[in-house]
């Protein structure tokens, strides 16, 4: 900027102001006064998820930087590029799984191979579904702990009732004392919404009435590792029945 467009103050005589917003929130222009929306003048600039060939150029440009050409190939680098964009289309989730690919390569035989990409994204699902257990309450802990093992021995949702029994044996065998109904429903509640369980309503009509039925999304078996060797928690062959 040359010295003639300030003023004598050090101030600008000429000058454009822009500004820049940036928001995950399509809807953001809602929240906007209608001055605001009337002044504004956008021009909206939108950034689509990355598809799969976009994120293998971002990862092979970073491996080309990162590791030598002999631990790894292409193979690899599209398996990773495929998982994270059927998830998230997102590069910090690409080149995650590629660093964990490949530290669990350096523990192996220094190669990168497909399988040991699979075996990253388990570990990574893993330690996301332990971050969410240990941040739940332990009643809360105890109500998914009843559910999987319903869900593992049907394949069918079981009713608030029949997980609530469950729920009591659990608790038992560990030595507290259960919530009340309501309260449990509540807890049923909050998982399905963490995303650790599926409800649906049914109604049976004027004989059965209405009533909610829940189904672990989770697998069971590593649910119920997490829960019974990394907590406090156990659960007692009767409890399962």
């Amino acid at each position: 900027m040359s010295s003639r467009e300030r003023g004598r103050t050090g101030n600008l005589d000429h000058a454009r102001l822009g500004i820049i917003g940036i928001s995950n929130d399509y809807q953001f222009r809602q929240n906007l006064s209608p001055k605001v929306k009337d002044t504004l003048c956008e021009r909206e600039i939108n950034f689509s998820q990355y598809d799969a060939e976009q994120l293998f150029a971002i990862l092979e440009q970073r491996a080309t930087k990162a590791l030598r050409p002999d631990t790894y190939d292409a193979a690899a680098l599209r398996k990773t590029a495929a998982i994270a964009a059927r998830d998230r289309g997102s590069a910090r989730q690409a080149l995650e799984l590629l660093m964990v690919a490949g530290d669990l390569a350096e523990e192996r035989d220094g190669v990168l191979t497909e399988s040991l990409v699979d075996e990253a994204e388990d570990d990574l699902e893993r330690g996301r579904i332990e971050d969410r257990i240990r941040d739940q309450t332990v009643h809360a802990q105890y109500s998914l702990l009843a559910l999987v093992h319903l869900s593992e021995r049907t394949d069918a949702a079981s009713r608030t009732k029949d997980v609530y029994r469950q729920y009591e044996r659990v608790v038992t065998h560990n030595g507290s004392d259960p919530l009340s109904l309501d309260r449990f429903r509540d807890q049923l509640d909050e998982l399905a919404m963490l995303g650790f369980a599926a409800k649906t309503q049914a109604n049976e009509g004027r004989q059965g009435g209405r009533y909610n039925e829940y189904r672990a999304t989770v697998a069971t078996d590593p649910v119920v590792d997490i829960l019974t060797s990394e907590t406090d928690l156990s659960l007692h062959s009767d409890a399962a029945r």
